[in-house]
């Protein structure tokens, strides 16, 4: 198992943009993600990250493979 470094990255774009728990980070809107997110592909990231957390998956989504 290996640590999948963009989805690092994203979990860590997200937290320094001041969401810093399930709750906000599950209630982000696409609008909040723009703010924050470089290009579409962080923004898909970021909506993965919110289906990981609703269902209590994170380490999976940090250890997924790099695609």
């Amino acid at each position: 198992m290996t640590i999948n470094n963009r989805n690092l990255s994203i979990l860590r774009k997200v937290v320094e943009a001041g969401y810093v728990d399930e709750k906000t980070i599950s209630g982000l809107s696409a609008e909040d993600m723009v703010g924050f997110c470089k290009d579409l592909r962080d923004i898909k990231a970021v909506i993965e990250l919110q289906k990981a957390i609703k269902s209590g998956a994170i380490i999976a989504f940090l250890t997924s493979k790099e695609g």
